[in-house]
């Protein structure tokens, strides 16, 4: 099982690495996992090549390939704040915390599998993940939206020119929100 990742530290990053791992434990039959993707003009999967450039890479994912997943942005990377309820005042300083929501994509590639119980698996394992609280973000979240379990209809929205599939390959998308709160002094 392995995962490939950009090289980067952000909350994000840790909250996804630590699903993935819940993900390829739980759910048999995955080798990769890859996170945060991008999906490019000829439908390939890329990664950030470094946290500090915007330049992407060719994840090493093929067409025929099966037995791994993907978190991807949904929408274009937009991130959303709003202020927490739980922000308080301190003697002499205030402790704002903001609710931050990513809206992500998880697409699932497995050969041989019934969509609906990839979809139930994935989801399941989402639910059961367990994740630490930081000093600076804490109340991790995973909140699943919605699911696609048409293989042709995942297959037609992350692959913008169509392609050929072995049809032994189910793909399965399920939309989440990862939400936690960011503690400001």
């Amino acid at each position: 099982m392995k995962q490939i990742t950009s090289d980067c530290c952000s909350p994000i990053d840790t909250i996804l690495s630590n699903l993935s791992n819940y993900i390829l434990q739980l759910v048999p039959g995955f080798q990769k996992a890859i996170y945060l993707a991008r999906i490019d003009s000829e439908g390939r999967i890329m990664i950030q090549s470094e946290a500090t450039k915007n330049e992407f890479v060719y994840s090493g994912i093929a067409d025929n390939e099966s037995n791994y997943f993907y978190i991807r942005h949904r929408d274009g990377g937009q991130i959303f704040y709003e202020e927490s309820a739980n922000s308080r005042q301190f003697s002499c300083q205030t402790m704002k915390r903001i609710n931050s929501r990513y809206e992500l994509r998880l697409v699932a590639v497995q050969r041989n599998w019934c969509s609906y119980n990839l979809e139930n698996a994935i989801r399941t394992a989402m639910m059961q993940a367990k994740f630490n609280d930081f000093n600076e973000f804490e109340l991790i979240q995973i909140k699943p939206i919605q699911s696609t379990i048409d293989a042709i209809t995942v297959l037609t929205d992350e692959s913008p020119k169509p392609k050929q599939f072995d049809k032994s390959l189910n793909f399965v998308a399920i939309d989440f929100d990862v939400v936690f709160e960011i503690n400001y002094l």
